[in-house]
């Protein structure tokens, strides 16, 4: 079965995006920027509040996917926090000065995460050659969140296809960046993703909304059969 996951800013999303059938939650605050790390009172209280899997979010700002040494102080607090609670994974993401996945810092937030999974989130979009790091990730990231190395998945879909194919052993692939309910069926067939996460297309006037996440759970069901 496709697993799909909204987006929660607050703790009523988090259960309206459950009530509608969504797998996980990646629990995220300022949307408008691409999300940023949630206060740890609003992730404890989703964690609390829901069955489904509970992605946190880890980014300190969005001025880049580059960190300097007192952002990486902040993340790795961030990481050790998560870990404290308990969600179920973390969602982040880094790059070098030279536009390449900064594998080092994602192994000291693995650690400092105390082994909880990771998802390594769109920076990846951003980075000189996806591809390349994506092989590289193999090992230390559990899971892909990513429009395939373009602007939005549209674009991006036949590469993440390939990425599927060829590391899909190894890694879990979420879609993101742009899925929508009338581009779900499109996304299955093209690049056979197990995972579609959602943000605008769970929303009615900028919230979560039950009867939205529920058509996209249908649509996504219907994939499958």
């Amino acid at each position: 079965m496709y697993r799909l996951e909204v987006i929660a800013s607050t703790l009523q999303e988090a259960i309206d995006a459950q009530t509608g059938g969504a797998d996980s939650v990646e629990i995220c605050v300022d949307l408008a920027v691409g999300g940023l790390t949630p206060p740890l009172d609003l992730a404890r209280a989703i964690r609390d509040a829901v069955i489904i899997d509970t992605h946190m979010m880890i980014r300190p700002h969005a001025a880049s996917f580059y960190y300097t040494p007192h952002d990486i102080d902040v993340i790795l607090r961030a990481a050790e926090s998560a870990a404290r609670i308990g969600v179920t994974q973390i969602v982040f993401g880094a790059l070098t000065s030279n536009a390449e996945v900064d594998l080092e810092l994602v192994r000291q937030v693995k650690q400092a995460a105390g082994g909880l999974a990771l998802t390594f989130h769109r920076a990846l979009d951003d980075a000189r050659d996806p591809t390349g790091d994506v092989a590289a990730l193999r090992g230390l990231a559990d899971r892909i969140l990513s429009s395939g190395g373009a602007p939005n998945i549209r674009e991006g879909r036949e590469r993440m296809g390939a990425w599927v194919r060829t590391y899909g052993a190894a890694l879990r692939f979420a879609c993101a960046g742009g899925v929508t309910l009338d581009n779900l069926p499109e996304l299955v067939r093209t690049t056979s993703a197990p995972e579609y996460h959602v943000g605008g297309a769970a929303r009615s006037n900028g919230v979560v909304e039950v009867a939205r996440v529920r058509s996209l759970r249908e649509t996504l069901d219907r994939q499958g059969q």
